[in-house]
């Protein structure tokens, strides 16, 4: 196994629903599971599993085959035992190497997200960057408008895929552009279309800037379980953007180049919400 292979599989699994799914599966064996007792077995909607199993898939954790009109998922072994032996050989060494060197805190990159009134959209990627960056990453959010209200749903929905939640809380952008600001930034991400033409000038760290534009919640109008499928669809997009900017190798990158790569991030896994009406994340 390749570096480019193992990095693919670890970001398909940093996700607390994906790992549920591909720990079931493991249990299963080679017998596998249909997708009914996958989305039992995990508390899942159908097309909420159908996005995570097509995400494992591609990474080649996971393969199915047709039994009569159902198709069997099962845990690819091969491809478990090649990350197994992979991390051993790789991350055995650099453990070893550093276990009596603290990292230091200047380490540690700073990354704004930005919505509009940061309730939404922006707090489910500040609470998802803090716990996938493990430790490598500091994230906060704010907003353009803040409201100073959290989405009750977001923080749910982020509880239900085992993000922390807790300490969320609408944040005003002011906080970062002051003398003495909450952080020096080196990233600052807008997820609103409101936000997306911020000027980073005005903040400390001359902070690189990504746009990635994500559908508002808060503005789409339905039942409860229509309303937390959309959260749930945000959320996975986001997860997936995060997952792929914390396998970048930043400290090597120029601005220039870290700038394009947020911008292929953004283009790349956006979500698919219908005409949304504008909101406040």
């Amino acid at each position: 196994m390749n570096s480019d292979d193992a990095v693919l599989a670890l970001s398909a699994l940093a996700y607390g629903a994906r790992m549920d799914i591909f720990r079931l599966l493991i249990r299963a064996g080679t017998d596998g599971l249909p997708a009914g007792r996958i989305a039992e077995g995990c508390g899942l909607s159908a097309s909420t599993l159908s996005f995570h199993l097509n995400q494992l898939k591609a990474a080649g954790l996971v393969t199915n085959r047709r039994a009569g009109r159902s198709l069997i998922y099962s845990a690819n072994s091969e491809l478990v035992d090649a990350l197994i032996a992979y991390l051993g050989d790789t991350l055995r060494p650099a453990a070893s190497a550093s276990e009596d060197t603290a990292t230091p805190d200047e380490d540690v990159i700073n990354v704004l997200f930005v919505g509009a009134g940061n309730s939404g959209r922006s707090i489910m990627a500040e609470s998802v960057l803090n716990h996938l960056g493990r430790g490598r990453f500091r994230a906060f959010s704010a907003g353009v408008r803040h409201t100073g209200k959290v989405s009750g749903m977001a923080l749910d929905i982020l509880r239900r895929a085992g993000f922390p939640a807790d300490a969320a809380r609408s944040k005003p952008l002011e906080m970062f552009t002051a003398p003495d600001a909450a952080a020096v930034l080196n990233i600052v991400i807008t997820v609103s279309e409101d936000a997306g033409g911020l000027n980073t000038g005005a903040l400390p760290g001359q902070p690189v800037h990504g746009h990635w534009p994500t559908a508002d919640p808060l503005g789409v109008v339905g039942t409860e379980v229509e309303i937390a499928a959309v959260y749930d669809s945000v959320l996975a997009s986001l997860v997936d953007r995060i997952s792929t900017l914390t396998a970048l190798p930043l400290r090597s990158l120029d601005p220039v180049t870290l700038q394009r790569r947020l911008a292929a991030i953004g283009r790349h896994a956006g979500d698919d919400v219908s005409s949304p009406a504008r909101g406040v994340a």
